[in-house]
């Protein structure tokens, strides 16, 4: 990864250190000088022993610190942005975190199984072998396209979206439930169209016009409304109950907790 030029450049600059011809330039084919060669021979030899120090090295810096999964519905957590997390970690050099993005079920999933170690998931889940703290709230607003017959509505009601084609992922194949019970508690029937990907791709197609996309208000954009009565997705902060957690995983999870907290206060000041 390296042009041509640069080397050409580097090749000239140790020539000039050692006064010495290390390419034979006379000849048509690339070859080395004998100085050429005993320089090659000494780099090859530098380059072995850097790489064996920068092996052990990071052998003794993964060792003092502890790997933590950490899954994330980013749709869902806009506050968590990479910059945060990564503040986090450089104040906190015990942990190297791993950040991954699922959807809510794959979540719970990874956590029973124990390949994610905390996650954020949507409290409607439930599995017995997880425990949970309360994180946020989250309402969904309605979204949908410029020309749709809500676009000019201050709010949708239930009554608004009875026969509408409601879009939905298929990353959990099923609706999720705190939308599957705001829809049974106030009787709305409407077409299902399921697609693959996450609430951000369901926006997209409902402004292309394929319906209506439930998601969090910084997803859905400038043609959206929301509900009333309001629908929100209560999210906690979960992890394998039958692990235990290490004192940087609690630490990481009171960070996640007190940081929304902080935002809320926040947001209700402004």
């Amino acid at each position: 990864m390296v042009t041509q030029p640069a080397v050409s450049m580097a090749v000239k600059k140790l020539e000039e250190e050692y006064n010495v011809e290390l390419i034979d330039r006379d000849n048509k084919a690339f070859s080395l000088t004998q100085m050429g060669e005993t320089v090659l021979k000494h780099a090859i030899a530098i380059h072995n022993e850097v790489t064996c120090m920068r092996q052990e090295l990071n052998a003794g810096f993964s060792k003092k610190r502890e790997v933590i999964r950490l899954a994330i519905p980013f749709t869902m957590c806009p506050s968590l942005l990479p910059e945060l997390l990564s503040n986090y970690v450089v104040r906190n050099k015990a942990i190297t975190l791993h950040l991954l993005q699922k959807g809510h079920a794959a979540i719970a999933k990874g956590l029973a199984d124990r390949s994610i170690d905390v996650g954020i998931f949507s409290k409607d889940i439930v599995n017995p072998l997880l425990q949970q703290r309360e994180y946020t709230k989250v309402e969904l607003f309605a979204a949908f396209s410029p020309d749709h017959r809500f676009n000019g509505c201050d709010k949708v009601t239930p009554e608004m979206l009875q026969g509408e084609t409601l879009i939905f992922s298929k990353v959990s194949n099923s609706i999720p439930g705190h939308i599957r019970m705001y829809l049974e508690e106030h009787g709305i029937e409407a077409r299902k169209l399921l697609h693959d990907g996450f609430p951000d791709g369901n926006v997209l197609l409902a402004h292309r016009g394929q319906g209506v996309a439930l998601a969090p208000r910084h997803i859905a954009g400038v043609n959206s409304a929301p509900l009333s009565p309001p629908l929100y997705c209560d999210l906690v902060v979960a992890w394998n109950g039958k692990n235990g957690l290490t004192q940087e995983q609690r630490g990481l999870i009171d960070f996640l907790i007190e940081n929304e907290a902080v935002l809320q206060a926040e947001q209700s000041s402004q």
